[in-house]
């Protein structure tokens, strides 16, 4: 835990997220329904091909478990009580240290954000 302006405390949680939206990895792209006639350029098979392979490798190896999706949540406690959230979802397990520090900053942030508004309508 860390301890923040007006005795605020957070509490940063990874989690594996068990049912994840992996429809950018499976070929169809979430703006075009799986009928789409209209010719858009995101689903342009042959200005794709090469992401279509990497995406089908990516895939792959998700279902061999080499990696997986997680959340990271964060919540913000005054005295134990919980006061603020901030959450995030859909991030790849094999991220750079650096994004994960990152995305905790970010996400701790916001929390504290939630909490002290919280506390000023109390004022």
């Amino acid at each position: 835990m860390k301890k923040l302006a007006h005795q605020i405390e957070t509490v940063v949680k990874w989690v594996v997220d068990e049912d994840p939206d992996l429809s950018w990895l499976q070929g169809q792209d979430y703006r075009c329904k799986e009928s789409c006639t209209v010719k858009h350029e995101h689903c342009d098979e042959t200005q794709n091909e090469k992401q279509n392979v990497q995406d089908t490798e990516r895939l792959a190896a998700y279902n061999r478990q080499e990696w997986w999706m997680e959340g990271c949540t964060v919540k913000a406690y005054l005295n134990g009580k919980e006061i603020g959230y901030a959450a995030l979802w859909g991030i790849e397990s094999d991220r750079e240290a650096e994004y994960t520090k990152e995305i905790e900053a970010d996400l701790t942030a916001e929390a504290v954000e939630d909490a002290e508004t919280w506390l000023k309508k109390l004022a």
